[in-house]
């Protein structure tokens, strides 16, 4: 089977509340269209968390035709393990900075090579605690997954481009590309994890877990058992980044994340300015920001990967 994840068609239409999915057809990536509020235009964006696409060399031909067709802006965070420099992608683009330190577990060997003692301990604590599964198939955990996710927007007040939605979710359960795990303590569901798969890689996706999952250490035992069925699967797992500010001491997630970690990549942001003159109209009155698109400023972003 060959894997493409967030590359694939069927991942960018389950991102349709967020804009319209536009297919680039020389690279083989999504990117989503999307209307610039009090305004008559329209700009693109690619697909939370990550864009990908099978042809990184070509997404400067994908680019121009854009250029062609009315849009103002697009903005995108590429696969952090897309060979940009390589591939002459970063020239391509008006802005391209490094976004997200995204730790990686590099797999060989066993967990016990890739993972601190300390979050070997929770998981050995989380096993005896909750059972896990790789759930076989996703669909049938709809219901459980969605109640728990809920609670977990309604925790951290979530705004974003998260807020996927039960039919999003129904799309995404249904992919191929997409390995569910799931624990549960007295044959109630507390916690999931969700990876997407794509070539020889697995990205964490989402995860949720119920204020007993968290009681139970069930995302120590999860992430190590995420790590136990790709070890023999894929050659590295992208737990993606934290939530704030690169290296904040205050970081719990990056600090989650590091903990199964053995390396570290940058994510990059790029961004392309495609009608030159609309954008400066657009962005005229808005006050000088490293945002982009600056007419953009004061939305929120492309979330915390």
């Amino acid at each position: 089977m060959s894997f493409v994840g967030y590359a694939s068609e069927a991942y960018a239409r389950s991102l349709a509340f967020a804009g319209e999915p536009l297919h680039l057809p020389a690279c083989g990536g999504w990117v989503l269209r999307r209307a610039i509020p009090g305004t008559p235009y329209f700009d693109a964006m690619g697909p939370y968390p990550l864009f990908a696409c099978r042809d990184w060399s070509r997404l400067g031909e994908d680019l121009a035709a854009l250029k062609r067709s009315g849009l103002v802006s697009l903005t995108l965070v590429a696969d952090p393990f897309a060979p940009l420099t390589a591939a002459g992608v970063t020239g391509c683009f008006d802005l391209a900075r490094p976004f997200k330190r995204h730790f990686v577990a590099r797999l060989g060997g066993d967990v016990e090579q890739i993972a601190t003692p300390h979050h070997l301990r929770n998981a050995r604590r989380g096993l005896r605690r909750v059972e896990v599964e790789q759930v076989a198939k996703p669909l049938s955990r709809l219901d459980d997954w969605v109640e728990l996710y809920q609670e977990l927007l309604l925790r951290k007040g979530t705004d974003d481009l998260r807020v996927f939605g039960r039919e999003s979710f129904r799309q995404q359960l249904a992919m191929d590309d997409l390995v569910m795990f799931g624990a549960s303590a007295d044959g109630c569901s507390v916690g999931f994890q969700l990876f997407m798969r794509q070539a020889d890689d697995a990205y964490f996706h989402l995860a949720a877990y119920s204020r007993e999952g968290y009681r139970c250490d069930a995302a120590h035992a999860l992430s190590r058992s995420a790590i136990e069925h790709f070890l023999s699967r894929v050659s590295r797992i992208d737990w993606g980044g934290g939530v704030g500010a690169p290296d904040a001491a205050d970081d719990g997630l990056a600090a989650f994340k590091a903990g199964w970690s053995n390396d570290s990549v940058d994510s990059w942001l790029l961004g392309a300015i495609l009608d030159a003159g609309r954008y400066a109209q657009l962005s005229r009155a808005v006050p000088a920001t490293q945002y982009f698109p600056a007419y953009r400023h004061g939305e929120f972003g492309q979330g915390a990967r």
